[in-house]
């Protein structure tokens, strides 16, 4: 084989490697609108609860786009306790708007493409306690010794506040066509109140690339 064969061979496969790697990493649709919904599991302080959430952003080129998203989480432990309490409850719900940046990381796959995303927004916090006092508590307090399984249901109250809220995660899409994929989502959520409340969410979804 002559030097000049060889060194045409190592052009060829030299350019077919990069082509690979940049050229065929990623479906004709990388760029323009992407839409995106996800149906997700919840998890805080061992409460699980459904969530869905909805997005749209537009992607730039092959790494580079942004978007916005709105999530909704049906339900929550904030996990505070109350040492007068007993046997309520101490659920929420919570709307968040985010902002995100999204980088979606080249392979020599057509059909899957990681990404990571990250951002921050605004989180509408609902949050209601049913609350049951119990009677020997109530006796604490009022000094007195008596002690007594009664329980005193008490009133049930619920107030709504507004907190800053960040989200960073990822997933990756496997691309059914060029336009359609199914999405595996996970994102660690945290809204900033009086106590901090992390959350974290992973589900399946669906993306659509215009």
């Amino acid at each position: 084989m002559t030097l000049c064969l060889r060194r045409s061979i190592a052009v060829a496969v030299f350019s077919a490697i990069v082509g690979i790697a940049f050229g065929a990493a990623r479906p004709a649709s990388a760029q323009g609108v992407r839409a995106q919904g996800v149906v997700s599991a919840t998890q805080s302080n061992g409460h699980t609860s459904p969530t869905v959430s909805g997005g749209v952003g537009y992607q730039f080129n092959q790494v580079f786009g942004i978007g916005v998203e709105l999530t909704h989480i049906r339900s929550f432990d904030d996990g505070t306790n109350y040492p007068y309490y007993c046997c309520g409850t101490n659920r929420g719900h919570a709307t968040v708007f985010t902002t995100n940046v999204r980088l979606e990381i080249p392979t020599v796959s057509r059909r899957v493409v990681p990404y990571v995303v990250g951002g921050g927004g605004v989180a509408a916090l609902t949050q209601r306690y049913d609350v049951i006092y119990a009677a020997a508590d109530v006796a604490a307090l009022l000094g007195t010794n008596v002690v007594s399984p009664t329980i005193l249901p008490g009133p049930a109250f619920s107030y709504t506040t507004t907190s800053l809220a960040l989200t960073l995660g990822g997933g990756a899409s496997i691309m059914m066509t060029k336009r359609i994929g199914i999405d595996a989502d996970l994102r660690a959520l945290s809204i900033m109140g009086n106590e901090t409340l992390t959350v974290g969410r992973f589900g399946v979804g669906v993306s659509v690339r215009f």
